[in-house]
C-alpha cells in the first residue's frame, strides 16, 4: 500500500505529516487544499480538505517623546494592520480602547525616574491577536518659583529674590535683562536707575534638576526715576559782615521730567526755585542749608553747613566829658563783634 499527500499541488510522502500553513496578508484569509491519495496495487482513493488560514494582525505604533520630564504628554501614532479591536495599556494602571490613529496620554509626575511599559494588544475579526511593547521614560518634574521682596521702588532698589523652586538636586541660573548668569540660590541685588524715566527689568530664573529637567519663572522689576540732589555752597565759611552765600545747583535734570525743589536755608527762610542763586543772612552763626528734590514717586536730599564767624571783638565806648563832683557818668558801649562784656 502507498499513501501520499498533496498540499496545494506539492506532493509529500511523510506519514504522519506536519505542515505549517502561513498567511502573509494581514487582511485576507488564505485557503489551502490538502489532498490525500491512498493506493494499493490495484486501487486508489483520494480525500481532499480545505484549510483556511486567517490573517495575522500586526500591532505597530510609534510614540514621541519616549523620554521626557513630567508631566509629559506622549503622542502615539498607530500604524497597525488588520486590527479591529484595540487595547492599550499605558503602564500607569490606565487603559484605553481608542482605535487612533493618533492617541495622546499624559503621565503624572513621579518622585523618581520611572519607566512605563506602553503595550498595544490588537485583535482582528477572526480573534487573532498581535501585540507590541515600548518603554516610556518619565523623569521627575521641576517647578521654578521665586518671590522678590520688592517689585517697584526708588533707585537704588535693593531686592532679594526668595527662591521657592522644587525638584531634585536643583541648580539655578538667574538672568537680569539677559545679562550674565547668577548661580546663587536666592540672590540679592541693588538696582540703580540714573535716568530720567522709569526703568523696567526682566528677571528670569531657570531651575534645573540632576536629570536635566528644567522650568523657568520670571518677574518684572520697576525702578522709578529718582533725583540725585546735589549743590555746592560758595563759600562754606565766611567772616562777618560778609553774609551772602551763593548756591550752585548741580542736580541732574532733563527736559523730559520735572523735579520739584525745596530749599531751607537754616535761618527760617526757604525757596522753591530750582536755582535761587544766592541767599543773604542777617547774622553770624552756623546754618544748615538743606535741599530736597521730589520726583513723581521718589525724592532725594542733601545738606551743607554754612559757617559765618565773627572777627575778633573790638572794645569801644563813648568818651567821658569832665565834670564836677559828684560826677555822674553814663557809659555807652560801642564795642562790636562781642557777646559778653
Amino acid at each position: 500500500h502507498t499513501i501520499s499527500y498533496s498540499v496545494t499541488g506539492v506532493q509529500t510522502c511523510a506519514i504522519p505529516i506536519l505542515e505549517l500553513f502561513l498567511n502573509a496578508s494581514s487582511t485576507d484569509s488564505a485557503l489551502y487544499h490538502v489532498q490525500l491519495i491512498a493506493k494499493t496495487d490495484w486501487c486508489a482513493d483520494t480525500a481532499t480538505v480545505a484549510i483556511e488560514v486567517h490573517p495575522a494582525p500586526k500591532a505597530m505604533f510609534w510614540v514621541a517623546p519616549f523620554e521626557n520630564c513630567s508631566p509629559v504628554t506622549i503622542h502615539i501614532s498607530d500604524s497597525s494592520q488588520g486590527i479591529s479591536q484595540y487595547y492599550w495599556e499605558f503602564g500607569d494602571q490606565q487603559t484605553s480602547s481608542d482605535p487612533g490613529p493618533e492617541i495622546e496620554h499624559t503621565y503624572p509626575g513621579p518622585l523618581l525616574p520611572t519607566s512605563y511599559n506602553l503595550r498595544l494588544t490588537g485583535e482582528n475579526d477572526f480573534g487573532c491577536q498581535s501585540s507590541q511593547n515600548m518603554p516610556v521614560y518619565v523623569k521627575p518634574s521641576v517647578e521654578a518659583s521665586f518671590i522678590p521682596t520688592d517689585t517697584v521702588g526708588c533707585s537704588p532698589l535693593l531686592v532679594t529674590f526668595q527662591n521657592y523652586s522644587t525638584g531634585n538636586n536643583l541648580t539655578y541660573s538667574w538672568r537680569i535683562n539677559n545679562g550674565v548668569a547668577i548661580t546663587e540660590s536666592s540672590p540679592t541685588r541693588s538696582f540703580v536707575n540714573n535716568g530720567f524715566s522709569d526703568s523696567t527689568l526682566f528677571v528670569e530664573l531657570v531651575a534645573r534638576s540632576q536629570y536635566n529637567c528644567f522650568d523657568t519663572a520670571s518677574r518684572l522689576i520697576r525702578v522709578f526715576a529718582t533725583p540725585n540732589a546735589n549743590f555746592t555752597l560758595i563759600p562754606e565759611t565766611m567772616l562777618y559782615p560778609q553774609t551772602t552765600a551763593y548756591l550752585l545747583q548741580q542736580t541732574p535734570d532733563s527736559d523730559t521730567i520735572t523735579w520739584n525743589y525745596s530749599w531751607n536755608f537754616g535761618d527760617n527762610s526757604s525757596s522753591n526755585l530750582r536755582e535761587p542763586q544766592q541767599h543773604v543772612y542777617d547774622t553770624s552763626g552756623m546754618f544748615r542749608v538743606f535741599l530736597r528734590v521730589d520726583g513723581l514717586h521718589c525724592w532725594d536730599s542733601m545738606s551743607r553747613i554754612l559757617t559765618i564767624t565773627l572777627p575778633p571783638p573790638i572794645a569801644e565806648f563813648d568818651s567821658i566829658p569832665a565834670g564836677c563832683a559828684p560826677h555822674v557818668v553814663q557809659f555807652s558801649n560801642r564795642s562790636i563783634y562781642a557777646h559778653t562784656y
